[in-house]
């Protein structure tokens, strides 16, 4: 490798120049590089991990959120809410239907046509003073 002054060297340049050199390492400064690289991975890795467990936390926060505005919307294009409620069964022969009022607000939650089965006088409407 040939070296000169920097004395030298401006005395004797026409110009100056920016430009990537090659300037190899020193054993010292190569072990530090390679503990550098490995401290490095070891952060990045423990990063990485940590960001996975942050982004699983918010992938559920997102489905939670997700289903009740997809509830919310049906609710709003259907005009009601479907809820899970043990109901009363009244069987109305007269009008043949079967009618479900709710037991905790006595209200007509829903009402089908009476089943074949179901429109056969039996005991219990015998007693209630139905047909005969």
């Amino acid at each position: 490798m040939i070296t000169k002054t920097i004395a030298e060297l401006e005395t004797t340049s026409i110009a100056k120049e920016n430009r990537l050199v090659q300037i190899p390492f020193s054993q010292a400064e190569k072990e530090q590089k390679q503990d550098d690289y490995l401290q490095n991975n070891i952060k990045l890795a423990a990063i990485q991990e940590e960001f996975q467990t942050i982004k699983e936390s918010f992938k559920l926060k997102i489905k939670e959120v997700s289903e009740v505005v997809k509830k919310n919307f049906f609710d709003l294009r259907n005009g009601y809410e479907e809820t899970n409620e043990e109901c009363y069964l009244v069987d109305n022969q007269e009008d043949g239907t079967m009618e479900f009022y709710s037991t905790g607000s006595g209200n007509l939650v829903y009402s089908r046509p009476l089943r074949p089965d179901e429109r056969q006088t039996n005991l219990l409407s015998i007693s209630k003073g139905g047909k005969k």
